[in-house]
């Protein structure tokens, strides 16, 4: 969420595939025209299932008015894009599905502001730096550190070093909400 959350490729913001692509931005005072968003998307980067989804439900201009000049593309899944915006924070847009997040803020990052367009879900989350751009001793270790606070009833079911990554206080927590489920 800066980035607190949004970092694996399916919450969109820890792969290192598309990371830093693009700087531009739609950052409009309301949506933008969806031909005008598309192009955007594109520009960015964003996967031709993201862009399908935003049009199938009809969000893409209103998620395209979202982002200011200087937004970057962080990463993205089949269900999600994530954006690094100019101010540090992410925007994490999850298509056509609800967000099921874990709300334990010391094992999985919390969003500052939530927006829901049509059946699209938008978070505003802290940045969190991905544990896929750290030594492989690191990211064990923040493995090892997510998995000694997991509540009972859950597990860390998709640990892969896109999914998880450190605060800027130094805490290690996952981003994406299906890399932790409810057993």
């Amino acid at each position: 969420m800066p980035k607190e959350g949004g970092g694996g490729r399916s919450s969109g913001g820890g792969g290192r595939k598309g990371r830093e692509r693009y700087q531009g931005g739609g950052g409009g005072p309301g949506p933008m025209k969806p031909e005008d968003a598309e192009a955007l998307m594109k520009q960015l980067g964003v996967h031709t299932v993201n862009l399908a989804m935003m049009k199938a439900d009809k969000t893409l201009g209103e998620v395209g008015g979202m982002l200011p000049p200087g937004t970057k593309l962080l990463g993205q899944g089949a269900e999600a894009v994530a954006f690094r915006l100019p101010d540090g924070t992410v925007m994490r847009v999850q298509n056509m599905m609800p967000v099921e997040r874990m709300t334990n803020p010391s094992v999985m990052v919390q969003p500052i502001a939530v927006t829901k367009i049509g059946n699209t879900t938008v978070e505003r989350m802290p940045y969190v730096t991905p544990a896929s751009t750290m030594s492989n001793a690191l990211q064990k270790e923040g493995r090892t550190a997510i998995e000694a606070k997991m509540p009972s009833g859950y597990s860390f079911s998709d640990p892969h070093a896109g999914n998880y990554g450190r605060t800027s206080s130094g805490e290690w927590v996952a981003f994406d909400p299906g890399a932790i489920t409810k057993e």
